[in-house]
């Protein structure tokens, strides 16, 4: 291949590179997911964000602990976000949630809360704001496992809570 052509495709991919890397750094999504560990008859839920997300909205805050990978910085970030994060039962009883942890992996953060519940409730309100007041485009999907099936919610825009139901 002559190196005038090879030159040329490079350049050539200049364009689509840059808009493929810019589509990422746009993805501001968050991945929650509830689901019941029989094994401690408890309800888990695991909220899984990307960490460029993360140093974004919280910016000097996470760098003044010394960066996401410390640990001071993970539980700031941690105990921030999982107070944004709400559950109700059928009644309107809120269901008190417990920040089990937060970690750094890759380039995901994961943050861990429970409920001492023994089943998943057939009925539930929803409210998921984590990172939401930071950009308004910011979609936050829900996947409760029910064990036979999965349901779904996805929070954007100005979006409230939501019900969710174990019905198929």
């Amino acid at each position: 291949m002559r190196p005038g052509l090879i030159l040329c495709a490079w350049l050539a991919l200049f364009p689509i590179l840059g808009a493929m890397q810019a589509q990422a750094h746009l993805e501001q999504t968050l991945l929650t997911t509830i689901t019941l560990n029989s094994r401690t008859q408890r309800l888990e839920i695991i909220h899984q964000i990307y960490a460029h997300d993360i140093e974004h909205a919280f910016g000097n805050a996470v760098q003044a602990d010394g960066g996401l990978d410390r640990i001071p910085a993970q539980a700031m970030v941690g105990i921030e976000l999982s107070s944004t994060f709400k559950l109700w039962d059928a009644d309107g009883e809120e269901i008190p949630l417990t920040l089990v942890g937060a970690e750094l992996e890759a380039e995901f953060f994961y943050i861990y809360q429970e409920a001492e519940l023994t089943s998943i409730p057939e009925v539930m309100r929803v409210d998921h704001g984590m990172l939401r007041n930071h950009w308004p485009n910011m979609q936050n999907y829900l996947n409760v496992d029910y064990g036979n099936f999965i349901k779904s919610l996805i929070f954007s825009n100005n979006d409230g809570a939501k019900t969710i139901t174990n019905e198929q």
